[in-house]
């Protein structure tokens, strides 16, 4: 019972310390003892010397990439160590055969199977662990249903809802990529207009997502027009394609003002996640004239034209924290948008996520701001730190960061709840102190 009670013990090792790198995310540190740990599953079996060679190799190589600040050195080297592990599970195998011996009893020899079986299942997980960063791309796209967008032209298509709204759908705005359609709802007396950028961390989402309707409603019901945006999407179109065109679409909106009733100076820049992201950096450029020239984008809005203000629901604020969310499962899915987006394993030191930071790059001239965000699995804490740097430069910011109930990512669209009911109020009232 020897061997399969050491793997047992190491199995649990490894989900132990798996959870406490996404938990604690000390990703290289905690893997080092990963593999250290299914390292000794084998020698505490046999010690010979071939072992200690391969098991001395792992630790050196992990240790070394540790040293080494830079994402894919590290998955590299971790999967080097998977393939180290491969050949000491291999030794063990070939060392356990007298356990599976004809003549040696069913008991010993269930005994000898679990213990492959538990081998395997760790070197599948722990190989899982090390390769998903390198299949960003694909797995991003299982995860969220993301297919080739379509190059096939949509009909504009208008009408007039019972609550007197006209809604203009599919209006394409020009751009240089792909996606470029908006929607505009139009009220008969607005008091001004929310420019809103959708979610999805930059893989997936539209403009016309059911979820998004009831708080879009809320703010036509306010008096308030909304512009909702379309956007080309991650991998076919990553950083800065995003920002890029929604300035293109801001623009357009900005030129057929008169037709669709809006006031170009009541312009409320909003977004949620990603969006919020896009929202945020939208903004900076249209107040942060060398900002926007570093990027060599032209901003949508001229001649001392400025957002009257910006909204965030659960946005990235710190793009190169995508991937800090104290949650496991969305730390892992933002990460690999993360990758996805900036086409770059180490995109945490990526140049473009820096220059796309919106805490980084905002000044004493961003706009009056009303941020809200939940507190599981979500971006809390770039929330709170924007709220302190707008309030160090002067800026008029609102927030609304409930500590209970427990809210995750995104949890402003849940109008049904109390707190998605209160926070859509404190978003109104916002909206009419901006157009004041």
């Amino acid at each position: 019972m020897k061997r399969i009670a050491n793997r047992v013990v190491l199995i649990l090792a490894f989900f132990a310390s798996a959870a406490l790198s996404c938990f604690f995310e000390a990703y290289l540190q905690i893997s080092i003892a990963i593999i250290c740990l299914l390292a000794a599953s084998c020698l505490l079996e046999r010690s010979g010397k071939a072992k200690l060679v391969l098991a001395a190799s792992v630790a050196v190589a992990l240790i070394a990439a540790s040293l080494v600040d830079r994402f894919s050195v590290q998955m590299i080297a971790g999967l080097l160590s998977m393939a180290v592990l491969n050949v000491l599970i291999i030794l063990n195998v070939s060392s356990s055969r007298k356990t599976l011996g004809r003549k040696r009893p069913w008991a010993k020899r269930a005994v000898g199977i679990t213990g492959w079986v538990l081998d395997a299942i760790v070197f599948l997980f722990a190989l899982l662990f090390f390769v998903l960063p390198f299949c960003a791309d694909g797995v991003a796209a299982q995860m969220t249903g993301t297919t080739a967008e379509s190059s096939q032209a949509k009909t504009v298509n208008v009408e007039t809802r019972d609550d007197g709204v006209t809604v203009t759908g599919d209006l394409e705005y020009p751009s240089s990529y792909s996606n470029n359609y908006l929607t505009v709802y139009a009220t008969s007396e607005s008091e001004g207009t929310v420019f809103y950028i959708h979610g999805g961390g930059y893989v997936s989402g539209s403009k016309d997502s059911e979820y998004e309707q009831p708080i879009i409603d809320e703010w036509l019901a306010a008096g308030f027009n909304v512009v909702a945006v379309d956007y080309a999407l991650a991998p076919e179109n990553r950083y800065p394609a995003q920002v890029t065109e929604c300035n293109d679409a801001l623009a357009y909106v900005i030129d057929n003002a008169g037709d669709f009733g809006i006031d170009a100076s009541k312009i409320v820049i909003c977004g949620d996640s990603a969006g919020g992201q896009i929202a945020g950096q939208l903004t900076n450029l249209q107040t942060n004239e060398d900002y926007a020239s570093s990027m060599g984008i032209e901003p949508a809005m001229q001649n001392g034209l400025k957002p009257a203000g910006f909204m965030s629901m659960c946005g990235l604020l710190s793009t190169q924290d995508c991937g800090h969310t104290g949650f496991p499962l969305t730390n892992v899915f933002f990460n690999l948008c993360g990758i996805v987006e900036f086409d770059d394993v180490d995109y945490a030191s990526d140049s473009g996520a820096e220059q796309s930071s919106v805490l980084a790059h905002a000044t004493a001239d961003f706009p009056a701001t009303y941020l809200s965000d939940g507190n599981v699995g979500t971006f809390t804490s770039q929330g709170k730190e924007f709220e302190q740097k707008l309030e160090d430069l002067g800026v008029s910011v609102t927030s609304n960061f409930p500590e209970s109930p427990t809210l995750f990512h995104i949890w402003e669209f849940s109008l049904d709840t109390e707190s998605g009911a209160d926070n859509v109020k404190g978003q109104v009232a916002f909206l009419h102190s901006c157009v004041e």
